[in-house]
């Protein structure tokens, strides 16, 4: 008589036997951190695009606090985690 093969995830989570709610714990903490090594990406695409923007007027580029480019005080926060990470004050 055939005996039905065990799925993949199932051998995997006999493997981990005792431990099977870390191992979905695993899971999800790799998916965040795949989701949270993008961010770099999307800030360098958001400062291209606005570059790109302004082409050949490159004074009328700005920061991400919407300061002009040029300025001395002017901060340096990707557009993308500032309105992730701030509580929505100014720099």
């Amino acid at each position: 008589m055939k005996q039905k093969k065990k799925s993949d995830v199932a051998v995997l989570l006999g493997y981990a036997g005792s431990y099977k709610g870390l191992t979905f714990l695993g899971l999800a903490l790799s998916a965040v951190s795949m989701l949270l090594s993008m961010a770099p990406y999307i800030c360098i695409w958001l400062a291209a695009r606005d570059l790109i923007a302004v082409a050949p007027d490159w004074t009328a580029a700005v920061t991400a606090s919407g300061e002009p480019a040029g300025d001395s005080n002017s901060s340096m926060v990707c557009a993308a985690s500032r309105g992730v990470f701030s509580s929505g004050g100014g720099p």
